[in-house]
């Protein structure tokens, strides 16, 4: 079962992207008729995977999102364990490849003059890829200090599944690390911490009332709990702002802001009954879908595994073309899924 739900984490998160990725930057009114028409297109009920969206991308095609957590397989594949600084080469060649979309703090951080080159993993030996660290962690420190978006969620999931069988005090620090490649705001660090635990107990069999009330317990950041409290109840809206004192519907205003990706998945993870109607209803609220996808998605696939993730969309998703293809230690979602859960065999 373990097995089953680390392979659910990843492609949950590769699913919820690429289902998200037709319905980007759009008003929940306007998604909720693309996905009553799309669904004509469907089989027994289930929406169709089509690709589209502002990118024109192809049906099953990852964004952004997946292509940066892939590139972070790569690196821990390559060195069997997390790595900053490897980490952030890959995600520095990621951002010097002109992805199709890259979200104004991560492309902030990763624009450096120093070109990675597309074999980095034989070419920059330790010295340099700590000159590339130093780098973006200046200009973290210089030009994202405040940033409260999203990017650093979207990426993280694949340190709590490949640590799955250590504790979190263990592998705790990379999750907070590699949020630190894009984000300065301790808010962002805890978020992190809460969502990659979740991930991890998820992972380990927790029910998610047991993995939601921990994440409320443990939390000391009031931001957080504000978030974690409200999806008891409802996924939007999400209050927002220096005072919390302004509201999102996830479609309107700040679309990009972790609280809404982060409330909405949490509500899905307690009021879902399948895997397919969690990630559906955090895509028809609008905004930013697919990274709201890919979040909600890699939480409910780490607690409904991969087998009830629907098997239309997993081959849609494998079978896809993939932009970053032999780069970062990327050969196909479906080798490097295998590659990490045979990785995970000889832990």
């Amino acid at each position: 079962m373990t097995a089953n739900r680390i392979r659910g984490t990843l492609m949950g998160q590769f699913v919820g992207d690429a289902l998200g990725c037709r319905y980007e930057f759009t008003k929940k009114a306007q998604v909720q008729q693309m996905l009553d028409e799309d669904r004509k297109r469907g089989k027994d009920g289930l929406l169709p995977m089509l690709g589209g969206g502002p990118f024109l991308l192809k049906a099953g095609q990852i964004t952004d999102d997946s292509e940066m957590a892939l590139s972070m397989i790569g690196s821990i594949l390559k060195n069997d364990r997390y790595d900053q600084a490897s980490t952030v080469c890959a995600y520095v060649r990621w951002a010097q490849s002109n992805p199709p979309d890259i979200g104004h703090t991560t492309a902030t951080a990763l624009r450096i003059l120093e070109k990675v080159p597309k074999d980095w993993l034989d070419l920059l030996d330790s010295t340099k890829r700590e000159d590339v660290l130093k780098a973006v962690l200046q200009n973290v420190r210089i030009k994202c200090g405040n940033s409260k978006s999203n990017g650093f969620l979207m990426r993280i999931s694949p340190i709590p599944a490949f640590y799955h069988d250590e504790p979190v005090e263990k592998w705790i620090t990379y999750a907070i690390q590699d949020a630190a490649l894009t984000h300065l705001d301790p808010t962002t660090f805890n978020a992190a911490t809460v969502y990659s635990t979740a991930l991890h107990q998820l992972i380990n069999g927790k029910t998610p009332q047991e993995v939601f009330q921990h994440a409320l317990d443990a939390t000391n950041d009031p931001i957080v709990k504000k978030h974690l409290d409200l999806a008891r109840t409802q996924r939007i809206p999400v209050p927002f702002g220096e005072k919390m004192e302004l509201l999102s519907n996830g479609d309107d205003k700040a679309i990009g802001y972790f609280g809404i990706a982060l409330q909405v998945a949490f509500y899905e993870l307690l009021h879902a009954d399948s895997f397919a109607e969690g990630l559906v209803n955090a895509i028809a609220i609008g905004g930013d879908t697919d990274t709201n996808g890919c979040i909600t998605g890699a939480l409910l696939g780490a607690h409904f595994g991969e087998t009830e993730i629907p098997v239309d969309w997993r081959k849609i998703v494998e079978n896809a073309p993939l932009r970053m293809k032999n780069e970062n230690g990327i050969k196909s979602i479906k080798e490097i899924c295998e590659a990490f859960e045979k990785h995970q065999s000889k832990k």
